[in-house]
């Protein structure tokens, strides 16, 4: 919950979920005396997160892992379906700036990983290794990541908020307005992740069959399913041109959908003048128009798994 990346990542794409645990009738909440749900009882822990179901409003730090529903002694706990991306247009985010950097973070996280399996990578560290004489991938990859995937992003959100509260005249601290833009980029973040494994997943697809026949004949040691067929890998794989067209069309919702947030919550603040709500929104669109660029061009570009491009 605190430490864990990989569960914070989880937590973060997880507010684009169409499920949320919620109370069937709160009025039982309120009469329950023991409340499992969290405290647990001797046959059944209660949350480990320490989520208390009756005010869980987001899917932030649950894992629906469903504790809570078998603690409940009521059944008064349920696994309720929403609206795709319900909770991020109701914006009922925590203002907290780690957070909101994490929100951004995330979302050149996905495109540094994909670009890191493109061509232009590959002369970008040899270019790096030559100019700090080493032949260390993890040095240069590192170096990489923490430029494009922390600096790089932290730069442009603090940059975004410093000139929307300019050109709008905004009277909140620049922490305070990045706290309220930066959650749109969950969209378009979750898009470029889903469309990075998209690509995987279509070329291929077809070799969970010879994984599963390697996994029952040699590690179950019941070659049930046959011999290992490798070859069956190129049975399904879509032309690159319609997958990269799929990519493209998933970046673009994602961004229209980042952009919509982002002048939602404009107006919001700039509910009686609508040109400063322009001028709040302008700069964080600008940089969201970049990344979602950025995406297209990185999708457009040949694919490869990831390779030692240096040596020794």
């Amino acid at each position: 919950k605190y430490v864990c990346p990989l569960g914070t990542f989880n937590f973060l794409y997880s507010t684009a979920s169409p499920f949320q645990i919620t109370a069937r009738n709160l009025d039982t909440c309120a009469t329950c005396v023991g409340h499992d749900c969290i405290n647990g009882n001797s046959s059944q822990i209660g949350c480990q997160l320490e989520l208390y179901v009756p005010t869980i409003k987001s899917n932030m730090n649950c894992t629906l892992c469903l504790d809570c529903a078998k603690a409940c002694p009521h059944d008064n706990v349920m696994l309720a379906s929403r609206p795709p991306g319900d909770e991020l247009f109701r914006q009922s985010w925590p203002h907290r700036l780690d957070l909101a950097l994490l929100a951004v973070i995330a979302t050149f996280i996905g495109l540094v990983n994909a670009f890191a399996m493109t061509p232009p990578v590959y002369r970008l560290e040899a270019q790096m290794a030559a100019l700090l004489n080493t032949t260390r991938e993890a040095l240069v990859l590192g170096i990489v990541f923490a430029v494009g995937a922390v600096l790089l992003p932290v730069a442009l959100a603090f940059g975004a908020a410093a000139a929307s509260n300019t050109w709008s005249k905004g009277e909140q601290s620049i922490k305070r307005t990045l706290m309220d833009y930066a959650y749109a980029f969950v969209p378009l973040g979750f898009a470029v992740w889903t469309a990075h494994y998209l690509f995987h997943f279509l070329t291929g697809a077809m070799t969970i069959v010879p994984a599963m026949q390697t996994f029952w004949s040699e590690t179950v040691g019941l070659p049930i399913l046959g011999t290992p067929n490798w070859t069956l890998a190129q049975w399904f794989v879509p032309p690159v041109g319609v997958i990269q067209a799929i990519q493209l069309v998933i970046v673009v919702v994602g961004t229209v959908a980042g952009g919509w947030l982002m002048w939602q919550t404009a107006a919001r603040h700039n509910v009686s003048n609508r040109r400063d709500a322009w001028r709040a929104a302008g700069p964080w669109l600008f940089v969201l128009a970049l990344v979602a660029i950025a995406a297209i061009y990185v999708f457009l570009l040949p694919m490869e798994m990831r390779g030692s491009a240096l040596s020794g």
